[in-house]
């Protein structure tokens, strides 16, 4: 599975991949 962009920026910053997945899940879904 190829990890997408966003992840790698992320991951060096305030938020990992999957906590931003999880936001956006829950803001799609919101």
């Amino acid at each position: 599975m190829q990890i997408p962009q966003f992840c790698f920026y992320f991951a060096d910053n305030l938020l990992t991949c999957n906590q931003f997945l999880m936001l956006l899940y829950n803001y799609t879904i919101g």
